[in-house]
């Protein structure tokens, strides 16, 4: 796998796998029986009935009490008991094992209350994993044969820690799509990962003839052939990479690694030293300054690498507690909703099914109190369908999450202004100013809220002339057109129209404005 590099072209990039168990076993310990106590078969010898009905019975308390000693370390390390394992594809015998299992209720609620009782942290990560379980089946139920909803599916499993129903699932991707460039990608991140390098380079060179120069391929790609020892060919990729993107730190570990094995040990050093100055806290990067000062006989500069390697070692693995680096935490499983959510939302916005996909942009902003993504296409959707106060309670919340972002204070100033609650609007434009005072947007909503509310006019014009000075843009002209016009100065108000039509020459707006003024004696 590339470490070190931020790769964007999944829905998931950066959160950890979560490891569990899968559906089948499950299903077919909950299909046993219907509830209610079996009865001994007919005997030829009654008390060899009893006796062995008795037995039964005596086997099947041992069972259960092991079942619940079983269950109980299960929780004590964070394993998660629920059938999430079902296959993503949509071939007719694998759709009909869906319908085993219930993932929004039924079969699986006695255990739910059950360990609610016992951990309501677990309980919120099962119910959130048979959530986004449950819509990514949806997703590919509605649109069997797009990729992006296939998508969905294959990076859930994977961070699911189902590497191999993932690689079936891009596999699927490329059947509707060979030029799905994400399935090349994230195949090549798995048989990488499998150890598996010649399938991986043949993965990186498709993801390169679709789309050469691309970072993380020509980086991935590079990683690969230095654990096949080509390294000579990585290095030529890697400078190739470098030309795209000087200081990324993925290029720069990788390069380090591949001159550590030509033995150009300073160079391999500077590679390092840079990664270091980039990213403080990569762990690799130490560990490969300790290995190229100890090849270049600096002794104490290997110690000193090594020891803070160690330490960094054994931080990670307090923070990813399981053999396998996952991270069960309710934190993780929150974002891995709330990234699944949003996955769904841009699949159903794409086919013009807003409904579904505003449910789901709702259910990321309700699984991650930091979604910022979610919430800013809410405001959007709210805006459109005119709930002016759920806007207003997102651009709130969106405040307190980013409370230097001066485009959410004016947003909801806006918003404010539409229903005549000037004092709020004022307050809102004013904070806008006060985050970036080098900026003309909050000046020209200031100047507007005055001219239109009749208020402080010599004031609304020195602030739209501010705006124009800082952002002499079409709509800073725009404004102060109309604050002069309605100030007496028809001069200025049809000079700073002509000015916003130079700027904006197609704008109709403008051009009405400008019809107007003409019009006015």
């Amino acid at each position: 796998m590339v470490r070190g590099v931020r790769v964007s072209t999944g829905p998931y990039g950066g959160l950890p796998p979560v490891r569990s168990f899968g559906f089948k076993a499950m299903a077919r310990h909950r299909r046993q029986g219907d509830g209610r106590t079996p009865r001994p078969t007919a005997n030829a010898h009654t008390g060899a009935s009893e006796r062995g009905w008795r037995g039964q019975r005596h086997s099947v308390f041992l069972i259960l009490i092991l079942l619940a000693a079983l269950t109980a370390a299960g929780l004590a390390a964070g394993v998660w008991l629920w059938p999430v394992g079902w296959d993503p594809l949509p071939a007719p015998d694998l759709a009909a094992g869906l319908g085993e299992i219930s993932l929004g209720g039924g079969p699986v609620s006695a255990e739910a209350r059950s360990l609610a009782r016992v951990s309501p942290e677990l309980a919120e990560v099962a119910a959130l994993k048979r959530e986004v379980l449950d819509a990514a089946r949806r997703l590919v139920n509605d649109f069997p044969t797009d990729p992006a909803a296939l998508a969905v599916t294959a990076q859930l499993q994977y961070r699911l820690g189902n590497s191999a129903r993932a690689l079936e699932c891009w596999q699927e991707c490329l059947r509707f799509d060979p030029g799905f460039l994400d399935a090349h990608f994230k195949m090549a991140l798995i048989t990488a990962e499998r150890g598996d390098y010649h399938q991986a380079t043949a993965h990186y060179r498709d993801l390169l003839a679709a789309a050469p120069g691309t970072l993380h391929a020509l980086t991935g790609l590079a990683e690969v052939l230095v654990n096949l020892g080509e390294t000579q060919e990585a290095i030529a990729l890697l400078q190739q990479a470098r030309q795209i993107d000087a200081a990324s730190p993925g290029v720069l570990m990788v390069l380090g690694q591949a001159l550590l094995q030509t033995e150009q040990y300073t160079l391999a050093k500077q590679s390092y030293e840079q990664v270091l100055h980039l990213a403080p806290g990569n762990t690799r990067a130490y560990h490969g300054m300790a290995t190229a000062c100890a090849r270049l006989g600096l002794a104490d500069q290997a110690r000193q690498y090594r020891e803070q390697y160690e330490k960094l070692r054994v931080a990670e693995k307090t923070a990813y507690p399981d053999p396998g680096g996952v991270q069960r935490d309710l934190q993780s499983m929150r974002q891995c909703a709330a990234l699944v959510h949003q996955a769904a939302a841009d699949v159903y916005t794409a086919h013009g099914r807003s409904r579904e996909a505003a449910d789901h942009w709702r259910k990321a902003a309700r699984a991650d109190a930091g979604d910022v993504a979610s919430r800013e296409a809410l405001v959007a959707i709210c805006r459109q369908e005119q709930k002016t106060e759920e806007a207003l309670k997102l651009l709130a919340e969106l405040c307190q999450l980013q409370p230097e972002n001066p485009r959410y204070v004016l947003l909801r100033g806006s918003l404010l202004a539409q229903q005549d609650r000037f004092d709020e609007a004022e307050r809102a434009f004013l904070e806008a100013c006060r985050l970036a005072p080098q900026r003309g947007a909050g000046y020209a909503a200031l100047a507007q809220l005055y001219w239109r509310d009749d208020r402080r006019l010599e004031e609304a014009v020195t602030l739209a002339r501010k705006a124009v000075e800082l952002e002499p843009a079409g709509r800073s002209y725009a404004i102060l057109s109309e604050v002069l016009a309605r100030s007496g100065d028809a001069g200025g108000a049809r000079r700073a129209s002509e000015q916003a039509i130079s700027l904006e020459p197609d704008n109709a707006e403008y051009r009405r404005h400008a019809q107007t003024l003409s019009a006015r004696p």
